[in-house]
């Protein structure tokens, strides 16, 4: 003997409840007595059928109706049913039958969504680099059904637990809603991040993340939000996963040389990143042609963009007058100013001296000495030369570039970074300032797993990570161009 509760055919009719009967000898026969069709010999049993009701109605007064149990129920008293009551029939050992898709549904959670509207077609960017917000409405999903943030808030205030949508039913339970609210107005109040959906869509979430403390950057603050991406966004998180996706931009009429194919690429990398403004380390092998890749970049920004105000290329004191020598050869048309030498312009005169000027060459060793004069300009490009001369993060010399600002950050290495962390979070942190945490954070989460403890899963997640922001070709490209 049991219960039996039934979900009506349409939302708001009640809830059908059933006393059944199942027959011992054949457990698949069971009989409800709403139906008024027990065979005769359960004829007999109905006292004791009769006695057991009453003592289901004095244990739970929510069954009794003037004396008879219940054979119906409204919604919120089906919700009490299906979540708490079954339970505790259960517990007694009473047979309770609920409809089939309660089982899953119990379990089931609402997804939260960030559906990123829609730019013109021209699929520009409509942000600017990792900290820009994300413009999107939020949708509400549960079993493939989903629902408007506005349809949401009605249900919410109407008070609804169970409800029908599109021949699908869902739950609506108040512990739940209030994790949805909390989750939402929190990324309502602090946005959703474009860095917030790279972590999303380039890192797979680790279910045992430890807890940051409060000051540390949580990257997966709003993992809980499933980011859906409008078309351009899409096709932009395919190209950083694929540098070979990169729209090829010719090279500059203004030029004096010729790109091999793979510095053609190069070039274009660094304006496809330029154009969402994400830093990019360009770490090909010595010998490759960094140098030209950068300068041609150079000419297409000044073409393109008409900056107001020049490029600063920071390098080691030994090959400034390479540049010097490289610049004047394949561009001429770029006014390039050296920085350097007892006689540098200080002060005033550094602001006048640069005014016309596309590019300005320095050393690592000047850059915390006139940072001063340097920090005035926000730089239409900051590119490093042999970037690792800022590894060692907490130097004056590194500090002092990591805060200069430029409308793009560019590494030049031909070393790999991979090996040594520190240097690879502190060329990372001028790049894309923020994107790895910070420097304890970066520790604890990936430099201690996996220079010590040799974390394979650590490995994947950083190279998951860093792989958009960093090209690498080696030698051997040169024989297939």
């Amino acid at each position: 003997m049991g219960l039996r509760l039934t979900e009506p055919l349409e939302e708001h009719d009640p809830w059908e409840l059933e006393t059944i009967l199942r027959d011992k000898k054949r457990s698949d026969k069971v009989y409800s007595l709403e139906e008024d069709r027990l065979p005769p010999s359960y004829k007999k049993h109905l006292d004791t059928v009769k006695e057991e009701q009453n003592r289901w109605m004095k244990m739970l007064p929510l069954l009794n109706q003037g004396g008879e149990i219940r054979n119906s129920l409204d919604e919120h008293d089906a919700w009490d049913f299906l979540t708490v009551l079954s339970e505790k029939f259960l517990d007694l050992d009473i047979e309770i039958l609920l409809p089939a898709w309660w089982q899953a549904m119990k379990e089931a959670q609402m997804t939260v969504k960030a559906k990123v509207k829609n730019t013109d077609s021209s699929y520009r960017p409509s942000f600017v680099g990792l900290n820009a917000m994300l413009d999107f409405d939020w949708r509400l999903s549960m079993n493939g059904v989903d629902l408007s943030e506005e349809d949401f808030q009605n249900l919410v205030n109407d008070q609804r637990r169970l409800i029908k949508i599109r021949g699908q039913w869902m739950k609506l339970d108040p512990a739940m809603i209030r994790r949805i609210q909390d989750l939402m107005s929190k990324a309502k109040a602090e946005g959703i991040s474009i860095q917030d959906m790279l972590e999303q869509q380039l890192v797979p979430r680790d279910e045992d993340e430890e807890l940051l403390q409060e000051d540390e950057y949580d990257p997966y603050e709003f993992a809980k939000i499933q980011i859906d991406l409008n078309r351009s966004m899409k096709k932009m998180i395919d190209t950083l996963n694929n540098s070979a996706e990169v729209p090829i931009v010719q090279t500059p009429d203004t030029f004096q040389g010729e790109l091999r194919p793979y510095q053609q690429q190069g070039m274009s990398w660094l304006l496809f990143l330029r154009r969402y403004g994400f830093g990019a380390c360009l770490a090909d092998d010595m010998g490759l042609g960094k140098t030209v890749q950068l300068i041609t970049y150079l000419q297409e920004v000044k073409k393109v963009e008409t900056p107001k105000a020049p490029a600063l290329i920071i390098a080691p004191t030994s090959v400034l007058g390479n540049w010097q020598r490289e610049l004047e050869k394949f561009a001429p048309d770029l006014k390039v100013k050296l920085h350097y030498g007892a006689n540098r312009d200080k002060g005033i005169e550094f602001g006048r001296g640069i005014l016309d000027m596309d590019v300005v060459l320095t050393s690592y060793g000047l850059s915390h000495l006139d940072f001063e004069e340097l920090e005035t300009v926000e730089w239409n490009a900051i590119a490093l030369d042999e970037a690792q001369n800022i590894k060692n993060a907490n130097t004056k010399q590194s500090r002092a570039i990591r805060k200069l600002e430029g409308k793009h950050h560019i590494a030049l290495t031909g070393t790999p970074m991979e090996n040594r962390l520190s240097e690879l979070w502190a060329i990372f942190d001028f790049l894309n300032h923020g994107y790895l945490g910070g420097f304890t954070q970066f520790q604890k989460k990936f430099i201690v797993p996996i220079e010590k403890e040799e974390n394979e899963a650590r490995v994947k997640e950083l190279q998951a990570k860093i792989r958009p922001f960093l090209l690498r070709r080696t030698k051997k490209i040169r024989k297939s161009s």
